[in-house]
């Protein structure tokens, strides 16, 4: 399962950037996007993640190698 993602220095990547799916302590749709970990009360995931270039438009700098 991944949790927690970054990349730096690679390609457009310059400074470090991550991407984490640990959902944050709003109330306010959290049983709809998140999930509790398995025997870690104060834990909660994201079930997805949308990425956006800077044209609002989909980008893929990390997958075509």
């Amino acid at each position: 399962m991944l949790v927690e993602f970054s990349v730096e220095n690679y390609r457009s990547f310059k400074e470090r950037q991550t991407l984490s799916m640990v959902a944050s302590n709003k109330k306010s749709g959290r049983n709809s996007n998140s999930f509790p970990m398995p025997n870690v009360k104060s834990l909660r995931l994201l079930t997805s993640a949308v990425v956006y270039g800077r044209d609002s438009s989909y980008t893929d700098p990390l997958g075509s190698v």
